[in-house]
């Protein structure tokens, strides 16, 4: 007689117990008309619906802590169950990313950039057009190139030598501008008619960094003449800009308040209101939320008084606002 063997685990140690055939390995349970399918097909497909679902919800709440091994362990089981999963497959690389060491960071973004195509197709495919995961993503990209370009620079101040900049920090700082520039590439490949501004602010940080650094010249200017396809007036990097007067925290929507020049306007209102009552809903929109205070008081601080951050941010606001006010979001006096 062949022996029953569990499609989870492949252990062959399955016993009855009341109206189920329980694996005595790995507990998955088979009704009788599936344990009869493991003879005549070798195979059941297991509903993993539920145990996804539950690591999903794990993972997003290890993000959202920031304890990113727990995060890596459950975004991993479920690309063991599911490897379409964008979320999955996105989620496992950040929260290992997160966890680099200094001497990872070079290998850190290379592998991050090589698994970009993967998790841009993977996304358009599930999501369509609906940009928002792509929004968040994004950001949690730019979250971590400024992670570690932050940490290759403190490293090379903290040991310089006489004999100057190292190879080895040379080509973290070449890894990280890659994937800075090849996220602006996916971006526009991928929501050209949605996002395009956000292509355009990857590879103008891509340049900024290249440009401290004196990396690659060409490179700067083949990335100004796509950057000029959307913004004109650009130029390459220019000198820091005198430093701007401190933020007040008081103000939530730092970028809107700078380019509309007041927190109560009709424009502001409406993002206040979509934000609290529509993003703060949901994890993704907590997500995007926490990400936009993390960075947006420091863009204001250095860029707040530019005129190209004011175009840039402003041409994109605008656009936000009249689709959110088409759907019914109101620019009336709002009180957070």
């Amino acid at each position: 007689m062949k022996q029953i063997v569990c499609e989870m685990c492949g252990g062959n140690q399955l016993i009855k117990q009341e109206d189920y055939f329980v694996c005595q390995n790995c507990g998955t349970k088979y009704s009788p008309e599936d344990a009869k399918k493991l003879f005549i097909e070798g195979v059941v497909k297991i509903d993993n619906t539920e145990r996804v679902d539950k690591w999903l919800e794990l993972g997003r709440r290890a993000i959202e802590g920031e304890d990113y091994q727990s995060a890596e362990k459950y975004y991993t089981s479920i690309l063991e169950e599911d490897t379409q999963n964008w979320e999955a497959f996105f989620y496992s690389l950040y929260s290992r990313a997160m966890q680099c060491k200094i001497g990872e960071i070079g290998i850190t973004a290379e592998l991050f950039k090589n698994n970009l195509d993967t998790f841009f197709s993977l996304l358009k495919k599930q999501e369509g057009d609906n940009y928002l995961p792509a929004l968040i993503t994004t950001s949690r990209i730019r979250l971590l190139t400024s992670m570690l370009w932050h940490a290759a620079n403190s490293h090379y101040i903290e040991n310089i030598t006489v004999e100057g900049v190292s190879d080895d920090y040379v080509s973290w700082v070449i890894s990280i501008v890659n994937l800075e520039y090849k996220t602006g590439d996916l971006i526009e490949r991928y929501y050209p008619q949605h996002i395009p501004d956000m292509a355009v602010n990857f590879w103008k940080s891509g340049n900024i960094i290249s440009n401290i650094r004196r990396i690659n010249r060409q490179t700067i200017d083949y990335y100004t003449k796509k950057i000029r396809k959307y913004d004109p007036a650009y130029f390459p990097p220019e000198p820091p800009q005198p430093p701007t007067p401190p933020v007040s925290q008081k103000s939530g929507c730092f970028i809107a308040t700078s380019v509309y020049g007041s927190y109560d306007c009709p424009p502001v209102w409406t993002l206040r209101r979509y934000r609290d009552e529509t993003l703060q809903l949901t994890f993704f929109g907590k997500a995007f939320i926490k990400i936009y205070y993390l960075l947006s008081p420091a863009l204001v601080r250095k860029f707040g008084q530019t005129n190209w951050f004011k175009m840039v941010f402003q041409k994109m606001l605008d656009k936000l606002v009249t689709y959110l006010e088409a759907k019914g979001v109101q620019n009336t006096s709002y009180v957070d």
